[in-house]
């Protein structure tokens, strides 16, 4: 078997649904789906029932969150190469051909990554912007996503998503960082994926002491890694100011101006940088 896909799911019954049909009309069919169930009290498990065939497994599990999920997929899993889609999102039909024809001619690739869309589930609303040079622009921002990521599965030996529950949400990013300065990543700009922009996607719901906390166990978390530390530290400011000025904005939609206006000017004592982008002419929007 050659993909993996791995499926966290909490309480998104009917988005799953389509999630799964979407990997039901892949073209390329040597792959296995791995659903983990995180503890959902919809009555997923009898929605889905009629959708498990052979080759696709759902799990249940005490709620630990999107991390540990993802980490018992993988766990779990046989096939050459692991691949996740979120539960909001779906595949395009091509995705995994895509994927397949450039791993089986490329043999010495141990990490893929895709590109993806944004959008309703019927209409586009932009296509994602690649890193142009890893590591370095991932400690800018984090424009990869899981969807569109296959990795070797024997790699996971090495590195797993941080299960830290005051991560969420910004647990990507710190994979994504640890993975980029470990492994050469090959970028291929062909859009094979969706991410669904809905009114209950999680990063929607803003309360600042929570996402302060998640600044700060990001932080910490990349500080813990000893490759991190001793080859990238010097971002780690870069990487702080980026969701200082984050949470800056979120609080100048709330139209919370004064405390917007300090995070904004952490932000920038943190990266001068901050001050030049598009993230803070939307603040001053907002505020003004």
């Amino acid at each position: 078997m050659f993909f993996s896909i791995v499926i966290p799911t909490y309480n998104r019954k009917e988005m799953l649904i389509s999630s799964l049909q979407s990997i039901s009309n892949q073209n390329y069919k040597s792959f296995e789906v791995i659903i983990i169930d995180d503890g959902s009290t919809d009555g997923t498990d009898e929605k889905i029932r009629p959708f498990l065939k052979e080759n696709i497994h759902y799990f249940k599990t005490h709620n630990r969150g999107v991390a540990a999920a993802r980490n018992a997929g993988i766990s779990l899993s046989k096939g050459d190469y692991i691949n996740f889609l979120d539960s909001d999102d779906f595949h395009y039909p091509e995705h995994l051909q895509k994927a397949f024809d450039i791993l089986i001619n490329n043999p010495n690739i141990e990490v893929l990554h895709l590109n993806y869309d944004i959008g309703a589930h019927d209409s586009v609303i932009k296509v994602n912007s690649l890193p142009r040079n890893l590591p370095d622009d991932i400690f800018k921002e984090c424009s990869m996503h899981v969807n569109s990521l296959f990795v070797k599965r024997n790699l996971f030996e090495q590195i797993k998503f941080n299960e830290n529950r005051e991560l969420m949400f910004v647990e990507d990013w710190d994979f994504f960082i640890r993975l980029c300065i470990r492994y050469k990543v090959q970028l291929v700009n062909e859009v094979t994926s969706r991410l669904v922009d809905h009114p209950d996607r999680s990063m929607r719901n803003f309360n600042k002491e929570k996402w302060i906390k998640r600044k700060e166990s990001l932080i910490e978390s990349l500080k813990s890694d000893t490759l991190f530390i001793s080859k990238h530290s010097v971002r780690l400011k870069e990487i702080e100011a980026h969701q200082t000025s984050l949470i800056a904005l979120m609080l100048s939609i709330e139209g919370s101006r004064l405390e917007s206006i300090n995070f904004l000017v952490k932000a920038i004592r943190l990266n001068i940088k901050e001050l030049f982008k598009r993230r803070t002419l939307a603040v001053l929007k907002h505020l003004f």
